[in-house]
């Protein structure tokens, strides 16, 4: 049987409340669900750590899954043992919503060997621009539903929702 392979990862995490997480903003992967709307991008480093197998540097390929365009980074990795590797990763939502994607480092031989979700959350704005409205229709199969994300300003005193169900 192929040698076990721990690896460890280390991302930012931006939400309300990620300052009360054990590592404060800080998770195994990105995940920022404030900060983003579409057609922003930035640049997160997403650090990875392997503490068992060859004393060595390995490599691993750094494949995605699920990907819908927002998120890329190397193709490549070499992990020494015991030594923390940044890997940049761009983000770059075309659409409001959720974007999501595993990020798997797989072996020589072709083996996964660590996999990492990273989550972004475009929101919507409501601000000067929309005259704070939005107006969105949208479907939902019976017994699902249907979100959106809306980034409410700081200080706003109310909002109001109105939802219209047509069968």
């Amino acid at each position: 049987a192929p040698e076990q392979i721990e690896i460890a990862s280390r991302a930012p995490v931006k939400a309300v409340l990620s300052g009360y997480l054990r590592e404060a903003d800080e998770g195994t992967g990105i995940f920022e669900r404030e900060g983003w709307t579409a057609g922003l991008s930035g640049q997160r480093t997403l650090t990875f750590t392997r503490s068992s197998g060859s004393a060595r540097p390995m490599k691993f390929q750094l494949r995605w899954s699920g990907n819908d365009g927002t998120f890329s980074g190397p193709s490549e990795i070499m992990l020494p043992l015991n030594k923390p590797v940044a890997a940049a990763i761009s983000i770059a939502p075309k659409t409001n919503g959720v974007h999501c994607a595993v990020l798997n480092l797989v072996s020589a031989a072709g083996a996964l060997t660590y996999q990492v979700m990273n989550t972004i959350v475009a929101a919507e704005q409501l601000d000067r621009r929309n005259s704070f409205t939005i107006a969105r229709q949208g479907h939902a199969e019976w017994l699902h539903s249907q979100s959106y994300f809306i980034n409410v300003p700081v200080g706003t005193p109310a909002l109001r929702v109105d939802v219209a169900i047509a069968d």
